[in-house]
């Protein structure tokens, strides 16, 4: 697996939050959103990068149900 992208989103609020890992870079990236009525389009509140150690995982030990 080279990444996993996740996206949250609230409907009665209209946030939203974005986040985008990367194992192979060792690189996540996450973005708060807001739902612009008036742009009819989500708005990019922050983004934030981070990075983290890469570890070595093996396709036999990823838990596919998680």
């Amino acid at each position: 697996m080279i990444g996993e992208d996740i996206n949250e989103y609230d409907r009665a609020t209209g946030k939203s939050v974005v986040t985008s890992t990367n194992y192979l870079a060792g690189q996540q990236v996450i973005e708060k959103k807001q739902f612009n009525q008036k742009l009819d389009k989500y708005v990019t509140l922050k983004k934030e990068s981070k990075e983290f150690d890469r570890k070595q995982i093996f396709i036999e030990d990823v838990d596919c149900e998680k």
